[in-house]
C-alpha cells in the first residue's frame, strides 16, 4: 500500500511538472511568434457577458469615449470626468509627461480612479511614433528616428525591435497603447502632415514595416493602432486645419492606399495582425461624396467591416480637428461616427465637447435612434482587448461583479507573471545583442538610414579633413564633430543668412563646408546655392574649389537646391541620434577612414 501511495504521489508530481512545462513552453512559443497570449475564447466570452450584463446604459456610453487631460497630475476636473462619465480611456500628450516617475504616478492615479468609479480599467494611449512625433523623451525610452528613417534602413527586424522596446518601456510606466504605426503611403511630395511619419512611398515596404511594428508591439503585451484609414498619404493639406479630399477611384485605392491596411488585417498571419485601426478625417468622393471617412458608413461599415473583413477595434482620430469640427457640431459628429461604425470617439481635451457628445449619444440610445446591439458590440470589442492585455487582472476591482477569476486567481497570477518574465528577458536579450556590437539599436538605425538626396555622395577622405569647415546651429552636431577629431577652430556657430553670405562670397576659398540645414532656412539656402551653381558654371576651374555639403533633418520632399560641388545628406529625422549620424556619415563614410583617423590620433 505504501508503495502504491509513493507511486501515486510520483505520478501526480510528474503530471504537475508536465503541465507547468507545457504552460511555460506555450508561453514561450506565443512570445516567440508574436502572438499575444490570452485567456481562451470561451473564458473571454463568459467574462465579457458577465461584465456587460452588469453595465448600465450610461456606463456603456461612457466606455466609448477616450479623452485628454490637463497637467501632470490627476486634477479635480479630470477626476470628476472619470467619475461622472466612466470613460474607456485617456490619451496623454507631452504636457502631461515630465519624467518616468511622474508618468507612472499619474497613470496609477488614473487607473485607480477609474477602478473606483466604474470597476473597469483604462486604456492609456499616446503618440510615440518616433522622429518628430513623440510625447516622451529619451529619459523614458529610446528616441528612435521617424518611420521614414526606418524605411530607408529597410530592415523589418529593426522596426520590430524598436516597437518592442518602445512599447515595453511605456507599459512599465502605465501606458498600454501606442498610437502607431502610420500605414499611409507617402506618395504626395506636398503632404504637410504625413511625409517622414510614413515608412515611404513603396506599397510593399510600408506593408512589411507596418506588420513588423505590430508584431513588436504585441510581443511587449501592448496595443498598437494602424492609421489613418483609408489613407492620408496623398493629401496636400493638413486635416488638423481643413478637410482634405482625395479624388481617386476605388480601383486606384484598392491597388495602392488600401494594400498596407488589408495586409495588416490578414487573419492567416496572427502575429502581425492589427487589432485596432484609426480612421482619417478625409473625404473620398468615389466612396462617399458627403461625409469624411470617420463619419462614413460606406467607408467603415461597408468597405472596412464587410469588404475588408476587419472586426477589430476602430477609433476615430481626434474629433476636435478642424476637418470635423468646422463642418459638424459635436453632437452630430458623435452620432454620425458611432452610426458609421466606430467603437471609440477620441477627444484630446478634458472639457469642451465631452458632455455634449455623451448626452447626444445617450439620448439617441434611449430613444432607439442608435442601435443598442451595436453599442454592446462596441463595448465588447474594447473590453475584449482589456481582458486580453490582462488589464482587468492587473487592476483589481472592488466591485464583486468584476471579480472574474475566483479560484483561478492564483493560476492567473502565475500565468501573467511568467509572461512578464518572458517579455523582460526578451528586452534584456535585445539590449545585450547591441551592447556586444558596441552601439545601440537607435544609433545603428540612425546611421543606416542616412542617404544623399538626388545624387550619390561617397563621403570625405582622410586627406579632406584638414579642409573641413563646419557651420552648425545644433550643439549635438558640434559635440559629435569634436568627438570625431575635428578641431574646434574648424567648427563655428551658424547664423542665417549672414554666415552663409560671408562664406559664399569667398570665391577663392578651398574649403569643404559642412552646413546644418533646417526647414526655415531653405529659402535662403536655395537662393545662395543657385548663385553658387551659376558661379561654377562660368568657369570649369571653379569645380575643383569649394565643396558645400548640407546636413538636413527635415522633410526631404520640400524643394531643395543641390550644390553642383557637394551634396545634401538627409536623415529623415531630427532626433539626437539622427543628427549625430549625419555628422558621422559625412566624416567617416567607411571603416577604413575611421581606422586611419584613430591610428593618426594614437601616433600624435
Amino acid at each position: 500500500m505504501y508503495g502504491f501511495f509513493r507511486l501515486k504521489r510520483a505520478w501526480i508530481i510528474g503530471l504537475g511538472a508536465f503541465i507547468v512545462s507545457f504552460i511555460a513552453f506555450s508561453l514561450f512559443r506565443d512570445l516567440k511568434s508574436g502572438q499575444t497570449p490570452s485567456l481562451n475564447e470561451t473564458e473571454i466570452t463568459k467574462n465579457l457577458k458577465k461584465i456587460i450584463s452588469r453595465l448600465s446604459l450610461e456606463e456603456k456610453v461612457g466606455q466609448l469615449f477616450h479623452i485628454g487631460i490637463t497637467g501632470t497630475k490627476l486634477g479635480k476636473k479630470s477626476r470628476k470626468l472619470i467619475q461622472k462619465y466612466k470613460i474607456g480611456g485617456v490619451i496623454l500628450f507631452a504636457y502631461n509627461l515630465a519624467n518616468p516617475k511622474q508618468v507612472y504616478k499619474l497613470n496609477t492615479q488614473l487607473q485607480k480612479e477609474s477602478i473606483l468609479s466604474s470597476g473597469l480599467p483604462l486604456f492609456i494611449s499616446t503618440d510615440q511614433e518616433g522622429g518628430k512625433v513623440k510625447r516622451l523623451g529619451a529619459n523614458a525610452t529610446m528616441a528612435f528616428p521617424s518611420a521614414m528613417a526606418f524605411g530607408q534602413a529597410a530592415k523589418t527586424s529593426y522596426v520590430e525591435e524598436a516597437a518592442f522596446i518602445t512599447a515595453y518601456d511605456l507599459r512599465k510606466l502605465g501606458i498600454n497603447w501606442i498610437l502607431a504605426p502610420v500605414l499611409d503611403i507617402n506618395n504626395n511630395p506636398k503632404n504637410p502632415v504625413i511625409n517622414v511619419r510614413s515608412f515611404g512611398s513603396d506599397v510593399e515596404l510600408v506593408s512589411k514595416m507596418g506588420r513588423a511594428y505590430v508584431k513588436g508591439n504585441r510581443l511587449a503585451l501592448s496595443l498598437s493602432a494602424i492609421k489613418h484609414f483609408p489613407g492620408h498619404g496623398d493629401t496636400d493639406i493638413d486635416s488638423h486645419l481643413v478637410l482634405p479630399r482625395i479624388t481617386k477611384s476605388i480601383e486606384e485605392m484598392n491597388n495602392f492606399e488600401l494594400i498596407p491596411f488589408s495586409k495588416a488585417m490578414l487573419k492567416t498571419d496572427k502575429e502581425t495582425m492589427a487589432e485596432v485601426l484609426m480612421t482619417a478625417h478625409i473625404l473620398f468622393p468615389a466612396i462617399d461624396s458627403k461625409r469624411p471617412a470617420t463619419l462614413s458608413k460606406k467607408i467603415i461599415k461597408k468597405l472596412l467591416r464587410e469588404k475588408m473583413g476587419f472586426q477589430g477595434l476602430i477609433t476615430t482620430d481626434a474629433m476636435e480637428m478642424k476637418a470635423i469640427a468646422k463642418h459638424y457640431s459635436p453632437s452630430k459628429a458623435a452620432h454620425l461616427a458611432f452610426e458609421a461604425g466606430v467603437d471609440i470617439i477620441l477627444l484630446t481635451k478634458e472639457g469642451g465637447s465631452l458632455n455634449v457628445m455623451y448626452q447626444s449619444l445617450l439620448k439617441s440610445f434611449q430613444k432607439k435612434k442608435l442601435s443598442l446591439k451595436d453599442l454592446d458590440i462596441a463595448v465588447e470589442r474594447q473590453l475584449r482587448l482589456k481582458l486580453n492585455r490582462a488589464l482587468l487582472y492587473r487592476w483589481k476591482s472592488p466591485h464583486l461583479a468584476y471579480n472574474l477569476y475566483g479560484k483561478q486567481n492564483e493560476e492567473r497570477k502565475k500565468y501573467w507573471d511568467e509572461l512578464d518574465r518572458k517579455t523582460k528577458k526578451h528586452y534584456e536579450n535585445i539590449q545585450e545583442k547591441y551592447k556586444k556590437r558596441g552601439l545601440t539599436l537607435n544609433t545603428i538605425v540612425s546611421r543606416e538610414s542616412i542617404t544623399s538626396l538626388a545624387k550619390s555622395f561617397p563621403g570625405l577622405t582622410l586627406d579632406d579633413l584638414d579642409r573641413v569647415q563646419i557651420l552648425v546651429k545644433s550643439s549635438v552636431m558640434r559635440t559629435q564633430a569634436l568627438r570625431m577629431g575635428i578641431p574646434a577652430k574648424h567648427i563655428q556657430s551658424l547664423r542665417y543668412p549672414r554666415d552663409l553670405n560671408y562664406f559664399l562670397k569667398q570665391h577663392k576659398s578651398n574649403k569643404i563646408c559642412i552646413i546644418e540645414l533646417r526647414k526655415r532656412s531653405i529659402p535662403i539656402w536655395n537662393k545662395l546655392i543657385e548663385l553658387e551653381n551659376k558661379r561654377i558654371n562660368k568657369s570649369p576651374l571653379n569645380r575643383t574649389e569649394r565643396h558645400i555639403i548640407a546636413l538636413y533633418t527635415g522633410n526631404p520632399f520640400l524643394e531643395l537646391k543641390l550644390p553642383k560641388n557637394g551634396a545634401v545628406i538627409a536623415s529623415y529625422s531630427n532626433t539626437r541620434a539622427s543628427r549625430e549620424a549625419l555628422v558621422y556619415r559625412v566624416l567617416y563614410p567607411n571603416k577604413k577612414i575611421k581606422q586611419a583617423k584613430l591610428l593618426l590620433a594614437k601616433e600624435k
